[in-house]
């Protein structure tokens, strides 16, 4: 497959697929599908035959790794190829040491350039071994892979043979330069114009001896732990019935920490889990936490009689926590917010926790069963700094090249709208918001850039919530808030321009249009702009604009505005060269093939009329609706008069009124009957005669 990743030139429709191809992969790999199907690194021989030998198995080197960078290099300098492997799923980086004693020998080079570049880049070196009919040819790259750049030294297998005639370096440039003949089994350096091998003497001994690693994976199983790098609030649109049966939200609980645990009466985990968190009520208390058992039995249609069966079922089980009732919206709500920061996703399990701070923020979810001294441990966590939680997010030790980014709070909100809750996702952006309002005290700059960007991310998503919900007034309230703080973001000013078309502020919409063009020239906001231009009576700007669009993008749908747009404006030459041009794809528009031949068969202008090929483009825009359309026979009938055919004219209008009438449109036959009349009166239409 071939890369269609966006350009600057790229339209928003090119940039929105590609989105969407990525959104559907992504989708796929947070479902548990593997990235690259598991395919194992492979080995081929060449056997000098017309096909290779896959040694992938035999050499050990068909790991399981998903690899990507592939660097070559003698680490020990004793003539065998090593590799260095950097990797996508597996170890990061491998070393696959070359251990096969083949007997066969081997001569290496590293030149360096004089008059040439240093590094000898483009080089080509051919070694002549003894007795060989042809040489062996290698050339020095600057790069040797994806992402990859293997050592600079060229080494050459020379088989059973020991003897080599001579070298001969090809340096950039042309020049040719013969070496004397280097003895087998050894490393030279070739230097420019020297015309002799030096033989190179490599280090005894590495620095830090490579030994192998035991690579070992945590056990995996149902049961999970995630703790979130930044905290996300509960949303408060869960609501829960107490066994009082008061309705609570989590917003009753803010001021101490809680946990709050799913569960489901037929769960027999769960129960075993609850039982065993009762046993141990003291420690909880100790650490202050409050666990409310919230029971997401499905719904029996009566909730007070659910409440009842859970609250009866705990007693008998001795829980020792609070227990409440949920609903199917609650676990909706919990699952979406669990999968937004889990990259492999699936579905909530029962049991389920989720360990939230004082001020009402998840801090580390659970799914499956836990026990109390992790979640003990993880009580330390709460309002813990970022490099504490980090630490303890790891299942391992080890060293980080760069600090992990946090998943954001505003990723639930996408996942609300992606299940169809718009009005929930609108309410958890309201929630969050507050959070990005004000500076964070000894935040980095990194920090603080974050900070404005999600609350400028908030306010966008919140205007596309409500103009999808067609709340454009408010929409519009949104994109200013944007707009207060960055100016210069043109998505936004551009959708706030499209809330402004919907409500009829037209002036206003293409002000705002305006300055976006004045920062980048797209050609879908010149259209708009074009567009606005044309329904505001602007017809010399719009044309231009139109005319702008098409020099950066040829597009058909733009080619019919403009070419209607001239034939409006008289200008029938200018508007059968756009028609054409929108006429020139796979599926042309039978009302562009109608109208070019309307103006083939009625333009004035003898030299811009053309009624054969009107005839034809008549007949194509006909069939390509079924010869439904009255205004197409009546196009195709001022064709054939034009050719001087009166009877076939007479013939195709009559079909156009018939339709007309069948359609019960009176005003449309009487205008088809006008022109009947000159056809009888064996004259042509031509347009100027149309009031």
């Amino acid at each position: 497959m071939v890369s269609l990743s966006p350009t600057k030139e790229s339209s928003a429709d090119e940039v929105l697929e590609y989105d969407k191809g990525w959104a559907a992969t992504n989708k796929l790999l947070r479902q548990g599908a593997s990235f690259s199907s598991h395919e194992k690194n492979c080995a081929y021989l060449n056997t000098g035959a017309q096909r290779f030998a896959n040694v992938s198995a035999v050499t050990g080197l068909d790991l399981g790794d998903d690899g990507r960078g592939l660097a070559l290099c003698d680490w020990d300098f004793d003539g065998r190829t090593d590799f260095w492997v950097t990797n996508r799923t597996g170890p990061r980086v491998r070393f696959l040491h070359n251990q096969l004693d083949s007997g066969n020998h081997f001569v290496g080079f590293r030149l360096r350039g004089t008059t040439a570049s240093r590094d000898a880049i483009g080089a080509r070196v051919e070694v002549y071994p003894t007795a060989a009919e042809t040489p062996l040819i290698q050339t020095l790259y600057a790069g040797s892979g994806y992402l990859s750049q293997g050592s600079k030294w060229l080494r050459f297998g020379l088989g059973k043979t020991d003897g080599i005639d001579r070298v001969i370096v090809r340096w950039p440039g042309g020049d040719a330069e013969t070496f004397e003949s280097p003895s087998a089994d050894a490393y030279y350096e070739l230097v420019q114009g020297s015309g002799r091998a030096t033989e190179w003497t490599p280090p005894t001994a590495t620095a830090a001896p490579l030994t192998a690693s035991n690579v070992t994976e945590p056990a995996s199983g149902d049961a999970s732990r995630v703790v979130l790098l930044r905290p996300a609030p509960l949303p408060e649109s869960l609501t829960f019935t107490g066994a009082d049966g008061k309705e609570r939200t989590p917003s009753d609980y803010r001021g101490r920490p809680f946990l709050l645990n799913l569960w489901a009466t037929w769960c027999p985990n769960c129960l075993a889990e609850t039982k065993e968190w009762s046993g141990l009520k003291s420690e909880f208390d100790k650490a202050s936490i409050e666990v409310l058992s919230l029971c997401v039995d499905e719904s029996s249609g009566d909730p007070a009689a659910d409440l009842a069966k859970a609250v009866a079922l705990a007693g008998k089980m001795g829980f020792a926590f609070p227990v409440a009732l949920g609903d199917a919206n609650d676990v909706a709500i919990l699952d979406i917010f669990q999968k937004s920061f889990i990259g492999r996703q699936s579905d909530i399990p029962l049991p389920s926790s989720f360990l939230v701070d004082a001020d009402g923020q998840v801090a580390v979810i659970y799914k499956g069963p836990t026990d109390v001294p992790r979640l003990l441990a993880d009580a330390k966590l709460l309002g813990a700094g970022r490099d504490s939680i980090i630490a303890g997010a790891i299942p391992f030790p080890g060293k980080w090249l760069e600090i992990p980014p946090a998943t954001e709070a505003r990723n639930v909100a996408i996942g609300m709208i992606d299940h169809s809750m718009p009005e929930t996702a609108e309410a958890y952006l309201r929630q969050i918001l507050p959070l990005y309002d004000k500076p964070v005290p000894n935040a980095t700059e990194v920090d603080e850039d974050i900070r404005l960007a999600e609350r400028t991310q908030c306010h966008v998503f919140l205007g596309a919530i409500f103009f999808d919900a067609k709340r454009f007034e408010e929409a519009i309230v949104e994109y200013d808030t944007v707009l207060a703080t960055d100016p210069k973001r043109g998505s936004a000013r551009d959708q706030k321009s499209r809330a402004l078309i919907e409500l009829g502020r037209k002036e206003e919409a293409l002000a705002e249009l305006e300055l976006v063009l004045a920062s980048r020239e797209t050609p879908e906001v010149l259209v708009r702009a074009a567009r606005l231009d044309a329904e505001l009576g602007h017809k010399e700007s719009a044309i231009s604009r139109f005319r702008a669009a098409l020099e950066r993008s040829s597009d058909p749908a733009t080619h019919n505005e403009l070419a209607n747009l001239l034939r409006d404006s008289g200008d029938s030459k200018g508007a059968i060269e756009h028609y054409k041009a929108a006429l020139a794809t796979e599926k042309p528009s039978p009302l562009t093939t109608n109208n070019l031949a309307w103006i083939l068969a009625t333009d004035p202008d003898a030299s811009l009329r053309d009624g054969a090929e009107a005839i034809r483009l008549a007949h194509l825009a006909l069939d390509a609706t079924n010869r439904s359309i009255p205004h197409f026979f009546s196009t195709l009938a001022a064709a054939q008069a034009e050719t001087g055919d009166f009877d076939a004219a007479l013939e195709s209008v009559d079909a156009a009124i018939a339709i007309a009438e069948k359609n019960n449109d009176a005003a449309l036959a009487a205008g088809f009957a006008e022109k009947r009349a000159l056809y009888q009166k064996r004259e042509p239409f031509r347009e100027s005669n149309s009031h």
